[in-house]
């Protein structure tokens, strides 16, 4: 008879649910690439909500890499997050590498953004800065070129044959230093930028055991999803188990690692 069981396994880091919900919500495409075993890596998918199909286990450094590359070679841009040794090839050909800033310095040297804090959530952040300050830079080149196309002939004495009028040269100099300004004070204005909110569930307590034989059953169930052994569970508890992997899951595509 089975008198008891210990169960050890990785656990997400408590915003890493709310990262990935916020990128999907943004249209970010969420991939896994990890070298633990593919159960285990299953199982933190489901608690994550993210699609197995989209989940590569077993990964080592090289194989990471591929992945990347086969990303890159069906989006436009890939971001690859990560914080050790094994995720260095990968965060080198990723379009955008992106290295924790508690991860070993071969992740940060090869990473073209580093994260100062340990948190996921300045991944988010950082993605939504990009996004708003390429906007502004397109802003501010739509505005001055629209502003010079206009001005520079009527400096020019574009209006003379008509109006027989000259612009002063007071008021040209006058003109194209309020170009310049109002650029500088367009670009000034991210400092009022404002990251956006990444909201972290408190984690859920589940309910405790009642009887020694529930609490066997709860162990048990921890040792099933650690080791992958749902046939276990479902022998002990008399339980079905859901298979951690189904192979037929078709994948529908990706973009960020």
């Amino acid at each position: 008879a089975l008198a008891g069981a210990v169960a050890v396994g990785d656990v997400p880091r408590p915003e890493a649910a709310a990262v990935c919900g916020a990128l999907e919500r943004d249209g970010v495409d969420v991939w896994m690439l990890t070298g633990d075993h593919e159960a285990t890596a299953v199982a933190v998918a489901d608690r994550l909500g993210l699609r197995r199909a989209r989940v590569r286990a077993g990964a080592l450094p090289a194989e990471k890499r591929r992945c990347v590359e086969e990303l890159q070679a069906l989006h436009a841009g890939v971001v690859f997050v990560g914080d050790g040794v094994n995720d260095a090839p990968a965060l080198a050909q990723a379009d955008v590498g992106v290295a924790v800033g508690c991860g070993t310095r071969v992740a940060i040297e090869a990473a073209d953004v580093v994260l100062v804090r340990d948190d996921l959530r300045d991944a988010v952040v950082a993605l939504h800065l990009a996004r708003t300050v390429y906007r502004r830079i397109r802003l501010n080149f739509v505005w001055a070129t629209c502003y010079n196309l206009v001005l520079i002939p009527i400096a020019a004495g574009a209006l003379y044959p008509a109006t027989r009028t000259r612009l002063p040269p007071a008021a040209a100099a006058a003109c194209m230093v309020f170009s310049s300004l109002s650029v500088v004070l367009s670009s000034l204005a991210l400092r009022l930028y404002r990251p956006p909110p990444v909201e972290v569930a408190p984690p859920r307590k589940a309910a405790a055991a009642t009887t020694p034989y529930e609490q066997l059953k709860d162990g048990v169930r921890s040792l099933a999803v650690a080791l992958g052994l749902a046939r276990l569970h479902a022998d002990v508890c008399g339980e079905e188990s859901e298979p951690l992997f189904d192979a037929s899951v078709a994948d529908e595509g990706g973009g960020l690692v």
